[in-house]
């Protein structure tokens, strides 16, 4: 993900499954690793997608990369606990978002860009 996050220039996402998830962004050195609760799983087709979706909707609404981290996983864990094609309903996102632990952020130094470097 720090390698992707280099070349992208950017943010990269990595959906853990039933691990949670992790954020990067190696400009700044850093990334954030969010821990999923446990749930009783149903399906899990769509999860990533809702993982993805949660976390861009965050973005866009101007959120710290950890508050949409949080929102993208408590999304896919609680999409996980349905049928496919069943969306969760808002309390049952806000109780699964409510369990997820997003670590401290591990930093990093991150290496400087030679075609950027002042």
């Amino acid at each position: 993900a720090k390698t992707l996050s280099a070349i992208i220039r950017g943010w990269v996402l990595v959906s853990r499954g039933p691990r949670g998830g992790l954020l990067v962004e190696a400009a700044q050195g850093i990334a954030l690793t969010a821990r999923a609760p446990q749930v009783p799983v149903v399906n899990t087709v769509g999860a990533g997608d809702a993982l993805l979706a949660a976390v861009v909707g965050r973005l866009l609404s101007g959120a710290a990369p950890a508050h949409c981290l949080r929102w993208g996983v408590g999304v896919g864990t609680a999409a996980t606990t349905l049928p496919a094609g069943h969306l969760p309903s808002r309390a049952a996102v806000e109780a699964c978002v409510a369990r997820v632990r997003v670590d401290s952020p591990t930093v990093w130094r991150a290496a400087r860009d030679p075609n950027t470097a002042r």
